[in-house]
């Protein structure tokens, strides 16, 4: 057992310290594992982080205060209000930073929708127009088929893609609806907005 007052360490149950004579009132016992504790040293709390749910980094005030505000970060552009409106939450600025990350999903998937749907009209345009490139009926319409079955595809892996990130903005949404800071596969990493 360890003195409370002066760090000696002294018999296990005993009610005074011989060293230098402090009384205790009950048996004191050395925390185990820990054979040399710092006198004025009191423990700090410590925050439990389980899996990718930060909710415990918030004050509870914070969540409670911002979380209408919190699901407005996921709806595009109107991530704006919350953010400039409430600029000292933290709450807000993690779910802001998700939103953006989201948002910015959304506009990378159209502008590759774009170039992919361009490239492809061109070059069906080019085989399928007369033949121009082979000179040949047969081999255009084997052309247009291939880049149908392409474009097929593209829109498959295109509403695959829209749909993902459609399920990441509504679950980002409940989360901070129920005042839960939660990162979101692909977005967590997301660091727009420093908080």
């Amino acid at each position: 057992m360890v003195c409370p007052k002066c760090g000696a360490t002294i018999e296990d149950g005993a009610t005074s310290c011989p060293y230098c004579g402090e009384v205790f009132n009950a048996p004191q016992a050395a925390p185990q594992g820990d054979p040399n504790p710092i006198q004025g040293e009191r423990p700090q709390p410590r925050v439990e982080y389980t899996g990718n749910d930060h909710t415990a980094e918030f004050t509870e005030a914070d969540r409670a205060n911002n979380h209408v505000l919190g699901l407005v970060c996921y709806m595009g552009l109107y991530l704006l209000i919350p953010v400039l409106t409430v600029k000292n939450s933290k709450f807000i600025k993690f779910h802001a930073n998700q939103g953006i990350g989201i948002l910015l999903g959304y506009i990378a998937i159209q502008v590759i929708n774009f170039v992919i749907s361009l490239i492809f009209n061109v070059l069906a345009a080019v085989v399928g127009g007369g033949g121009v490139i082979s000179g040949s009926d047969t081999a255009a319409a084997v052309g247009i088929g291939i880049f149908g079955i392409l474009g097929l595809l593209w829109g498959l892996l295109y509403s695959a893609l829209f749909l993902f990130l459609f399920v990441l903005q509504i679950i980002g949404m409940v989360t901070a609806a129920q005042g839960k800071a939660k990162s979101l596969p692909l977005v967590k990493r997301c660091r727009f907005i420093k908080y």
